[in-house]
């Protein structure tokens, strides 16, 4: 039988190793059969519906364009102003199989998440290579390392709560755990692929993906933005490095001014954005015993890796530790920056962006330690100390994921939320031309991503002027006032009822003269 190809290989141990989130998708769908009357969406968290919304806008609409408007707007004439790339293919996905929205969006993610890896080992092979033995132990440590959350906890008898760890675990400060989200996946191919071509001296196809990366998310976008021009100026400029053109640099300047003109320039002016844009300033802060636990462990190597004077200068002497030093120092930056701005979603900078080149700095320490413990004659030993080490690494995700496998986690439905869903899915008239005016949330969030019709509220931070359109639920539900410009004959009101309704629900049906129930839901047109 012929070996198989080094190609291959690779690909095999990038399928191999995103095992852990094949493993959480699977206990989402196995979860709800322990949860009776509850259906398993595919969305393992709250988040996701509305990237599928978002593609749905593509598709509900008679004609097509580049842009997508922001369906957690209520009004169907809301301006086409957005473009993403995976949002545009996650489109072409659910047009071309017809798919259930949360499993296309689900294995999308996981066939992002093979990618994203076979491009991650090959960044770690480009700096490291993967021939010497040490190298191969240290390179699970690399995808699934993480920090000393779960071992603190363990120790201070907290079990594994990770209390510590911001959002129980869920905004991601290593690197593989991002991989659980689809777009995180995809955002990271970008980003890891970006730093693996300017590595590797390709710089028009770097800036191609800079720019992809820019136009995929704006804070990841202006992070990457930022470290490439950096580094590319850092090396031009200041280390005289002729190696890096000048067009690479003007490339990143395009990147950056592009990025800066269409998210602060061009999107304020129009006032749903404007709304959402201020919503989403939220002060997601990285607290001191998060930064220390969740980057100490992987710090902790690097500060050895430079501990004399000249050992420093020896790391920075080349371009490639020159460029992970920038990146790390930018992320570092942006991931604080309460302390130089009004503070816009600190967190959102890590995403593992800080733990990843903070790792690759510190691997050569990693290396040695491994490359000692091979030198003991009995091998037992050796392969058992090694394991314990690769343990220690590994240890926060591999327990997060065992706690997060064993619980529901993600959004289920109940049965006659689906069976609602696929009445407004019925509906005669143009999906994106319906408004759906409701006190239950989950009915209006989800009924986005598995219908396209428009909500008058849905998601608490992208729905335009969020605060103003829960209000007016609010009013109506309890004193029967409705919004003056909700339209008229293409709004439904779905209450979720009981023996006392809303009496301003049942004057209306009287003057529509239509009402309908499904399960909770009373339905009536306005």
């Amino acid at each position: 039988m012929r070996p198989l190809s080094r190609e291959l290989r690779r690909w095999l141990v990038a399928a191999l190793m995103i095992t852990p989130v094949v493993a959480l998708y699977a206990a989402h769908y196995r979860n709800s059969l322990q949860m009776p009357g509850w259906i398993a969406t595919g969305f393992t968290q709250w988040d996701m519906p509305v990237y599928v919304a978002n593609a749905r806008e593509y598709l509900d609409r008679p004609e097509w364009r580049l842009g997508y408007s922001n369906p957690c707007s209520w009004n169907p004439h809301s301006p086409r102003i957005y473009f993403q790339p995976l949002t545009l293919l996650l489109a072409g996905l659910l047009g071309l199989t017809g798919g259930h929205p949360g499993v296309v969006f689900m294995l999308l993610g996981l066939a992002a998440g093979v990618v994203c890896w076979r491009v991650a080992i090959a960044l770690y092979e480009e700096l490291y290579g993967l021939r010497r033995p040490q190298a191969r132990w240290a390179l699970p440590c690399f995808l699934w390392g993480g920090g000393l959350f779960v071992i603190v906890d363990l120790v201070t008898g907290a079990g594994l709560s990770f209390r510590h760890d911001p959002s129980d675990g869920w905004w991601f400060l290593n690197l593989g755990r991002n991989l659980v989200y689809p777009t995180e996946a995809f955002y990271h191919i970008l980003a890891l692929g970006c730093v693996l071509l300017l590595i590797r001296r390709r710089w028009t196809l770097a800036i191609l993906t800079l720019f992809l990366l820019s136009l995929s998310h704006p804070l990841t976008g202006a992070q990457f933005c930022l470290i490439v021009l950096g580094w590319t100026v850092l090396e031009r400029y200041c280390f005289q490095n002729a190696a890096v053109p000048v067009g690479s640099v003007l490339g990143a300047v395009a990147c950056l001014a592009f990025h800066v003109g269409y998210y602060l320039a061009f999107l304020p002016r129009f006032p749903e954005h404007a709304s959402v844009m201020a919503q989403m300033q939220a002060p997601y802060l990285l607290h001191a015993d998060a930064l220390l636990l969740g980057y100490g462990l992987v710090a902790l190597l690097v500060l050895w890796q430079i501990r004399r004077f000249n050992l420093a200068r020896q790391v920075l002497a080349s371009p490639t530790q020159r460029l992970l030093a920038v990146w790390l120092i930018v992320s570092f930056a942006l991931a604080n920056n309460e302390m130089f701005i009004k503070p816009i979603q600190p967190l959102h900078f890590t995403r593992g962006y800080i733990w990843t080149p903070l790792f690759l700095l510190g691997a050569p320490v990693l290396m040695r330690i491994f490359k000692s413990l091979r030198s003991l004659k009995f091998r037992p030993l050796y392969f058992g100390l090694s394991l314990v080490v690769v343990a220690v690494m590994v240890a926060d995700n591999a327990a997060w994921f065992w706690v997060n496998c064993r619980q529901p986690t993600g959004v289920y439905l109940q049965a006659d939320t689906l069976q609602m869903l696929n009445y407004l899915r019925r509906l005669p008239q143009p999906q994106n031309q319906i408004i759906l005016f409701t006190n239950t949330s989950e009915l209006a969030y989800l009924a986005q991503a598995y219908t396209g019709i428009r909500t008058w509220y849905s998601h608490y931070l992208n729905t335009p002027f969020a605060h103003e359109r829960y209000r007016e639920i609010t009013n109506f539900f309890n004193g029967g006032k409705l919004p003056a410009n909700l339209p008229r004959g293409s709004t439904i009101l779905v209450e979720v009822g009981n023996a006392n309704r809303n009496p301003a629900t049942s004057r209306l049906a009287k003057v529509s003269k239509t009402m309908e129930q499904i399960g909770r839901y009373l339905i009536v047109r306005y």
